[in-house]
């Protein structure tokens, strides 16, 4: 892979920081998995999450926090009780995966999540967004968050590509995305770009007529480009 292509110019990841910002301060999404810095609740939801519709995920989310308002509560779960309340969402291994990882917390960290990314890709299938998550949206760390709809924004926004089958485990992807978290508002950055990917840079027919990056976005550029031809 060249170096041009994984290239961001400074002064466009800028106005594209600036701009996603003002964005989200007047659009930005709100769920209750938001409103804390606990992280047993926001590794909850990020498993719920999961390959699952927010509005679905959401009494769910409530429905555990009321029964399980704690990462003991969760340690100590009947995993067939546990299972049978996500059983709305599908994907039931989750059920097993979330009463592992609180055990854990409990029996190896005394009931506090670590820190470090280190120990937190330690939990059960805890990968490298779940790690990140945890670290930004718990613990304020100025991490980035690198999913396939994140790819997408800068896929379209600045080119970014990667030359893997899932560009999602490329390290070099992660690297160049971390490079544009801003430091003074990381965890707001990260939301930001949740829920541009959710509500404007979708994947299909995005709403690039309210974008606020057309004015620097490639793909809209090279879109509007074709359509004057």
């Amino acid at each position: 892979m060249s170096e041009r292509t994984l290239t961001l110019d400074e002064k466009t990841v800028e106005r594209f920081q600036r701009n996603i910002l003002n964005w989200f301060r007047t659009n930005g999404r709100s769920f209750p998995w938001r409103k804390t810095r606990n992280p047993y609740r926001v590794i909850l939801a990020e498993m719920l999450l999961q390959k699952t519709n927010v509005e679905k995920v959401l009494p769910v989310y409530k429905s555990l926090i009321k029964k399980y308002p704690n990462v003991h509560s969760l340690a100590s779960a009947n995993l067939r009780a546990l299972t049978s309340q996500i059983l709305p969402l599908g994907l039931l291994y989750r059920a097993k995966r979330m009463k592992r990882i609180a055990q854990s917390v409990v029996r190896d960290h005394n009931g506090r999540f670590p820190k470090s990314a280190k120990e937190l890709r330690q939990l059960y299938g805890v990968g490298d967004y779940m790690t990140n998550a945890v670290r930004a949206f718990a613990f304020g760390e100025n991490v980035p968050i690198v999913d396939t709809n994140v790819i997408r924004i800068f896929d379209r926004v600045f080119g970014l590509k990667s030359e893997r089958p899932r560009a999602r485990t490329d390290k070099l992807i992660w690297e160049k995305i971390g490079v544009t978290v801003p430091v003074q508002s990381s965890r707001e950055y990260n939301l930001a770009l949740l829920d541009f990917a959710a509500l404007v840079c979708i994947h299909y027919s995005p709403k690039c007529h309210i974008c606020p990056m057309q004015k620097f976005c490639n793909y809209y550029i090279s879109l509007s480009q074709s359509v004057q031809r």
